[in-house]
């Protein structure tokens, strides 16, 4: 859950409870031009990065053509439970973690 906190110069910024340890799950892809995949995910926020540059798509399959995550810059996506993310590296090899955020 996220909340909206007040910073140094008393501005609202969002931010999210730390997660708790182990609920982050890593994809790693191990050959250059092939995909990786988390299945089964329980239902909420999660924050990707990934330690080189990759798409990103919900389902089995990812491939070059579907959304770019580029490498060191976390992004935030809403994920419904059950729902599978597949990442496709064009190099490798590229660590993909997500995190649930509580």
């Amino acid at each position: 859950m996220s909340f909206l906190i007040l910073d140094q110069t008393n501005r609202p910024i969002q931010a999210f409870k730390l997660p708790v340890s182990g609920d982050s799950i890593t994809i790693t892809v191990s050959v250059a031009g092939s995909s990786g995949l988390a299945s089964n995910l329980q239902a909420g926020v999660y924050r990707i990065i990934s330690d080189a540059d990759v798409t990103i798509a919900e389902g089995t399959i990812a491939t070059a053509n579907d959304m770019p995550i580029r490498a060191n810059q976390p992004e935030y996506f809403y994920v419904r439970a059950g729902q599978s993310v597949s990442v496709y590296g064009a190099t490798a090899p590229a660590n993909i973690v997500l995190t649930r955020m509580p």
